[in-house]
């Protein structure tokens, strides 16, 4: 995830984060470094870090959340979906937190690529985008359709992943401006 965040700011891409536990802090930390490694000018004209907040009363806390999310994802042209697990009680379970993020993206009318070769929600969100590929193309093309199902194939080297997945991103942001 930190190569994926070098990536990402390497080619001048704009990273929103919500620092999650896993992902967001590695994507984050890469991007940082990239940043100030190359000098690629200021770090807030690249990323967006916004830290859940923790401290909330359970009673609230999805309710904020949910708000959080829509005020992060708004600030997104294209929604990029690796992992989505987590740990409850000693157990890995998928997270039900990325699929909402899914659905907000979907909703809010950015791009949404699940990495379903990472496993966990991502890999079900990829072979749910999969299983409507006329949506799929509608938003993505031809190109598009074919990279999302490149990168649901299973991989044990994660690292191939990030070349696609920073392509995908540049040329969808392209087509955007």
């Amino acid at each position: 995830m930190r190569s994926l965040g070098a990536a990402l700011a390497t080619a001048g891409l704009r990273i929103a984060t919500g620092l999650g536990l896993g992902v967001g802090n590695a994507l984050f930390t890469g991007a940082v470094e990239e940043v100030i490694r190359r000098r690629l000018g200021h770090i807030e004209d690249l990323i967006v870090a916004r830290p859940f907040p923790q401290a909330i009363p359970e009673a609230e806390r999805q309710a904020m959340w949910d708000a959080y999310r829509r005020s992060i994802i708004g600030q997104s042209g294209v929604s990029i979906f690796l992992f989505g697990n987590k740990d409850v009680g000693g157990s890995v379970v998928t997270a039900d937190g990325m699929r909402a993020e899914f659905k907000i993206a979907q909703e809010l009318g950015s791009v949404t690529i699940p990495v379903g070769a990472t496993g966990s929600m991502a890999e079900t969100l990829a072979a749910e985008t999969l299983a409507a590929p006329d949506d799929v193309v509608a938003l993505l093309g031809d190109a598009g359709a074919a990279a999302i199902k490149k990168l649901a194939e299973p991989t044990d080297y994660l690292q191939s992943l990030v070349k696609p997945i920073v392509e995908l991103v540049g040329t969808l942001k392209a087509g955007q401006r």
